[in-house]
């Protein structure tokens, strides 16, 4: 086999492409293979010359090469899908709603009362699930995080026998923040975040006047929950915060109070159940 031949074999496979290995095994058995035996003499001095190697040896060069690259170019490829593979699936969760009582620390729980959609928290230490659909609170009620939807706002949350907004606010994530930054009586900070890799705008509200407003002896709320009640406002002191956003067409709502007596813990509890929330959408 001559040496031509030898680079004709090697060439047509190596141009099978990264199917069989990468690019960059394929081009180093190339440029390795070519440079030993085409190495320029050096200061003038004829080049050394071995006797010829027959033609079973050079095929079983060739062989080995193949082997090789085609092994370094698997182990690549192993790499590479380990690598880009996606976020595993969440474990199995218990349903948030069939529970009442205190929640184990670190399990998964989902929420069911949010159509099209597949949520999972995660519980810190000392939370608990009450009477609330899809909300749960610090064992002293200090803190609370819920889901759900929100077709329409309360028009004064001081005050409910003034009903809802008329006209209601309209269904996508910018309106329902708008209505949210139209109530009377509050401050609001808005923001752009992503929550479970999802774009996301944070609502923080806080009552204008903490000691002569309406909200020390408010009525009304925000808007009415899964159970018929009302969300109550945020106490003097105190913050609630909202995130709107939209998962495949449901806009989806997540709702935090924390009360003025909230310690830096449970602000933190608040913070690693959005982290590392899980929220995708389902099948209608």
């Amino acid at each position: 086999m001559t040496d031509r031949n030898l680079d004709q074999l090697l060439d047509a496979w190596i141009d099978l492409g990264p199917t069989v290995a990468p690019a960059r095994v394929a081009e180093a058995v190339r440029l390795e293979a070519r440079s030993t035996r085409q190495t320029a003499s050096l200061r003038g001095w004829p080049p050394r010359r071995f006797p010829e190697m027959n033609a079973m040896v050079r095929v079983g060069v060739a062989a080995v090469v193949v082997v090789a690259a085609a092994l370094l170019g698997f182990r690549y490829l192993a790499d590479r899908v380990g690598t880009d593979e996606a976020d595993p699936t969440p474990p199995a969760a218990t349903l948030l709603n069939d529970l009442d009582g205190p929640l184990e620390p670190g399990a998964a729980y989902a929420i069911d009362g949010v159509p099209g959609t597949r949520i999972v928290l995660t519980a810190p230490d000392g939370w608990v699930k009450n009477f609330i659909p899809d909300v749960i609170w610090t064992s002293n009620s200090v803190a609370s995080v819920g889901f759900g939807t929100v077709h329409n706002l309360q028009l004064n949350p001081c005050i409910a026998a003034e009903g809802e907004m008329d006209p209601p606010v309209g269904p996508s994530v910018n309106d329902l923040v708008a209505g949210l930054r139209r109530l009377p009586g509050l401050d609001t900070a808005v923001s752009q975040v992503t929550i479970a890799g999802l774009p996301a705008t944070r609502v923080d509200l806080t009552v204008a006047d903490p000691i002569d407003g309406c909200y020390r002896g408010a009525t009304g709320g925000f808007w009415e929950l899964a159970n018929g009640e009302l969300l109550p406002p945020p106490k003097p002191f105190a913050r609630h915060t909202v995130w709107v956003l939209d998962v495949e067409g449901t806009r989806l709502v997540i709702f935090a109070e924390i009360r003025s007596a909230a310690t830096t813990q449970n602000e933190a509890d608040v913070a690693s159940i959005i982290e590392t929330l899980h929220i995708e959408a389902t099948s209608p």
